[in-house]
């Protein structure tokens, strides 16, 4: 689960590290900052960090779906960002090698 690049905006990620790793993500980043002031520096990088890897997760979950990485445009406009998240997260990657590189279930 944790062999993907959390910053790579390459290959392909199917399904189950797209759902799971944001939320060990999400964890650790709330652990620091009840640790470390948000208002800070460190908080700051922190969540420019967190949104690098969001991104990063969308543009690789396209990519197996074999979809450009410009379909992240979706995800900010209101309520069609939520329709694009259930094809996201429900939708099964394609088959076999795509456009974007090997399917990352038969790795």
């Amino acid at each position: 689960m944790f062999g993907h690049d959390l910053l790579s905006f390459e290959g392909r990620m199917n399904r189950k590290p797209y759902i799971l790793i944001p939320i060990v993500l999400w964890l650790i980043t709330w652990v620091l900052y009840y640790f470390f002031s948000p208002k800070g520096t460190l908080g700051s990088l922190i969540s420019i960090f967190v949104q690098l890897c969001a991104i990063s997760f969308h543009v690789r979950r396209f990519h197996d779906l074999d979809k450009s990485a410009w379909w992240c445009i979706l995800l900010f406009i209101p309520l069609v960002n939520f329709f694009t998240s259930i094809y996201l997260i429900f939708f099964k990657g394609t088959e076999g090698t795509n456009s974007y590189g090997s399917d990352p279930l038969r790795r």
